[in-house]
């Protein structure tokens, strides 16, 4: 997991497996942080996940209704082939989360 910055918005790269811990635990630890530091709004780059179970999805679902709870949100972008299955195809997750092509795209539509 790594962590850049766009337009002032984080975007947290996730890469690997999202599958549970230690993964998803540093993932709520990341976010707890950032918005600590004051941000509200996160960017979850997706593009560098090679899977993710409904274990990394109740974790997404569950980082973004604390967010939301406190004025924020969570975009999703750059889902490659799986990540878009899970998100999209299986679960509709895209009425949960807006989904953009890139992290700068979804930075810049905050």
């Amino acid at each position: 997991m790594n962590v850049r910055w766009i337009h002032k918005i984080p975007v947290i790269e996730l890469s690997g497996r999202f599958l549970g811990d230690p993964q998803t635990a540093a993932f709520r630890a990341e976010t707890e942080r950032l918005q600590e530091l004051g941000a509200a709004n996160v960017v979850v780059d997706m593009g560098g996940l090679e899977s993710l179970n409904s274990y990394g999805l109740g974790t997404l679902l569950s980082v973004a209704r604390t967010l939301r709870e406190a004025g924020g949100d969570v975009k999703l972008a750059n889902l490659n082939d799986r990540t878009y299955n899970v998100m999209v195809v299986v679960t509709r997750m895209d009425g949960v989360f807006r989904i953009y092509e890139t992290a700068a795209g979804a930075a810049a539509s905050y």
